[in-house]
């Protein structure tokens, strides 16, 4: 069986590796900054889910005004049955439900 050691860098080439890295990261983070820096951008205008989303809206303003007559007429037909004329049997605790004559 053979076993075979790794020689491990110096300390100092480590680090000088890492600063060498650093800097080459540096400059093209920087390099690319500038690069961006440049252009214009116009911040989520033409996002296929805002359109969407609009488009949505409209329908729903649409379909409101319709659920709120649709709501408002069975609101009135359940207020007109409840506010019959009261039995002459009702206790008086009940009879602010029925329409007074």
């Amino acid at each position: 069986m053979c076993v075979v050691q790794i020689r491990k860098e110096p300390k100092e080439v480590q680090l000088e590796r890492q600063q060498q890295t650093a800097e080459a990261n540096a400059a093209q983070r920087k390099e690319q900054q500038e690069k961006n820096d440049g252009k214009k951008r116009m911040k989520g205008k033409n996002k296929p889910s805002k359109k969407h989303k609009k488009k949505q809206i409209n329908v729903i303003e649409e379909k409101k005004g319709r659920i709120r007559q649709e709501s408002a007429q069975q609101d009135a037909n359940a207020n007109a049955e409840l506010r019959k004329q009261a039995p002459e049997d009702v206790p008086t605790a009940l009879q602010r439900f029925y329409k007074r004559a």
